[in-house]
């Protein structure tokens, strides 16, 4: 998952310092993926796929919108 650690690392240098900053990332199950290649109505294939991994930035918001 080369560029789910790219990513990551690129977040991490950007808020990496700033306390108030949560940065997580998932892999989906092989389970999921199965369920998702075999949902009926759809034409998904292993190479269209495009979130079998991802990552979240969580940062503090101001108080002034």
């Amino acid at each position: 998952m080369e560029p789910l650690h790219k990513t990551l690392s690129m977040l991490e240098e950007v808020c990496g310092q700033n306390e108030s900053t949560i940065l997580v990332s998932r892999m989906k199950r092989i389970d999921t993926i199965i369920n998702k290649l075999r949902r009926p109505g759809y034409n998904f294939t292993l190479s269209t796929l495009r979130d079998i991994a991802g990552c979240r930035l969580i940062v503090r918001c101001s108080q002034d919108f």
